[in-house]
């Protein structure tokens, strides 16, 4: 089980357009990147929530519950018990390595989602 979704100080926010590595943005960033959007769902179906690629670890949140931590993609959550009928806030927060931070900038590897989100129903 995760912890909550405050559990983080998220400062410097940002609308982000396209999903591409954060390094782009930002090559000395690490720690946390958290992304944030809503979506309609009607109880009573089932849905999933596919990440194709992020780089590091990645914990997803469905009206802050967090529905696990993984590491390895492709990140695929069952998120239908977690989910109301009506609008749902989904967060998904990546944890990005410390390479940054140890002075290996030039050759660091991608940081944050740099693949697809998918929604199935």
């Amino acid at each position: 089980m995760g912890r909550g979704s405050d559990a983080h100080n998220f400062v410097n926010q940002r609308e982000i357009i396209k999903l591409e590595s954060y390094s782009i943005t930002n090559k000395k960033f690490s720690g946390f990147i958290r992304y944030e959007t809503s979506f309609l769902f009607k109880r009573g179906h089932s849905i999933a929530l596919e990440i194709t690629d992020a780089y590091e670890g990645c914990e997803v949140f469905i009206n802050g519950v967090s529905a696990g931590i993984q590491i390895i993609p492709p990140f695929v959550y069952e998120i239908a018990e977690l989910c109301i009928s009506g609008v749902n806030k989904l967060s998904i927060e990546i944890a990005t390595s410390l390479e940054r931070e140890r002075g290996k900038v030039k050759n660091a590897s991608p940081t944050g989602i740099t693949g697809k989100v998918y929604l199935w129903s």
